[in-house]
């Protein structure tokens, strides 16, 4: 019979896509300060859960540019998240950066442990001008064919549009960033990781007695 101590951590593989420039620069730090809160929140997951493992991939937008920050970090590894901001708002290829962030870190899973959960959160208003590979329809097919395997998407921006934007890329799960944020506020996304953390749970962990989250 395995005992507990050997089993295998649930481990938990995050992207995070953040566009840099798709909003005004105080709105634009209030987004950066989101993604440092994100780091937090799943810190504090792993200091009270310590059968959880978290890896992070961070991927920025700028002017429809992809850049990789950071690729499969230990989230004990991961450091404060400080980009610099482009102040001027640019929403230029913004679906297709979308798409080829999500389709890079699909094609680099080799070079990755397998994951029990893949989580990916999207930090952007989600406006878009001069796409060309994708828009919002095709990026709705890819997140459903994805949800469907099991992945969680979450969107983060601000915006009295933002929640449709959000549900016409298909993504049910999104949080309207509101200044001054309140500690309320700032829980959210742990909230919400717990949340999808508890369904892998029932799905995955039916006959495992070690908890997953809280």
């Amino acid at each position: 019979m395995t005992s507990f101590s050997s089993r295998t951590p649930f481990s938990v593989h995050h992207l995070l896509i953040v566009d840099m420039n798709s909003t005004h620069a105080p709105s634009q730090k209030d987004l950066i300060s989101r993604v440092n809160d994100t780091f937090d929140s799943i810190r504090e997951a792993v200091r009270k859960h310590k059968s959880q493992q978290h890896r992070i991939t961070v991927m920025t937008i700028t002017q429809g540019l992809i850049k990789c920050v950071c690729h499969d970090l230990n989230i004990t590894e991961v450091q404060h998240f400080n980009e610099p901001i482009d102040h001027q708002p640019n929403n230029k290829g913004l679906y297709d950066a979308i798409g080829g962030s999500i389709a890079t870190w699909k094609a680099l899973s080799h070079l990755r442990s397998l994951a029990d959960s893949h989580q990916v959160s999207i930090f952007s208003n989600g406006k878009d001008q001069g796409s060309s590979k994708y828009n919002a329809c095709s990026l709705k097919s890819i997140v459903t064919a994805l949800s469907s395997e099991g992945w969680k998407f979450t969107m983060i921006g601000s915006g009295s549009l933002f929640p449709q934007t959000a549900k016409h890329l298909g993504i049910n799960n999104y949080y309207i960033c509101r200044p001054p944020r309140t500690t309320k506020e700032r829980n959210f996304l742990i909230s919400q990781l717990r949340r999808q953390w508890r369904l892998q749970q029932v799905s995955k962990h039916l006959n495992d007695e070690t908890p997953v989250a809280a």
